[in-house]
């Protein structure tokens, strides 16, 4: 069956559960999933940061493409913080994908497969200091990804990040033009941001 693509605008926000290792679906309820978003982490035995609280079933955005099929709209979904350093997030999925997932009765979705690979080239790129991520000196980078139909945005966990997202229809390769960007910006520049970055994190 044609997967309809002119639904692009009808985003949605779901609850996706998957089965585990075991076959085990996480029947967390749907409010509090909706409610705990992003990748929050159980404590250890000793108090310290492990493994993701909710790593198979969160809320997640997603276009309906009739016949059960979903196409996901998450820019975060492999996202290492959610990965836990598996090389795609849960069910093997990537953004842009397209999957097949059924209906559950509390309006969630169980994920079945992935129906079509969206092929987005998805990399991140670590600046010397977070008030880089947005700055000028990215302005015609960001402008040239655009033109090729993607987008480049500041990682919602980790500052001195900046994702890249390209479709799979360009060779457009932003490697290059980032390199001689972040080489325009003045050494002094670049450690006085650092050191404001250092007092930032310093314990007070």
């Amino acid at each position: 069956m044609a997967i309809q693509d002119d639904l692009a605008d009808r985003t949605i926000e779901v609850v996706l559960r998957f089965p585990d290792e075991n076959g085990i679906v996480d029947a967390t309820g749907r409010e509090t999933l909706e409610r705990e978003k992003g990748p929050i982490f159980k404590r250890d035995s000793n108090g310290g940061i492990g493994e993701l609280k909710h790593r198979f079933a969160f809320a997640t955005p997603v276009v309906p493409l009739g016949a059960d099929n979903y196409r996901l709209e998450d820019l975060w979904y492999g996202h290492p913080f959610r990965t836990m350093g598996e090389e795609k997030g849960a069910g093997g999925l990537a953004f842009g994908d397209v999957f097949l997932a059924r209906p559950l009765a509390d309006g969630s979705l169980l994920f079945d497969r992935v129906v079509q690979r969206g092929g987005w080239r998805i990399d991140y790129w670590m600046l010397p200091s977070p008030s880089f991520v947005q700055s000028h000196y990215l302005i015609d980078v960001v402008a040239a990804i655009e033109a090729h139909g993607g987008c480049a945005e500041p990682d919602p966990w980790i500052e001195n990040w900046l994702w890249t997202f390209l479709p799979p229809e360009t060779d457009y390769d932003p490697a290059i033009d980032i390199a001689e960007a972040l080489n325009r910006i003045p050494r002094n520049e670049i450690e006085r941001a650092q050191n404001e970055l250092l007092e930032k994190l310093r314990p007070s």
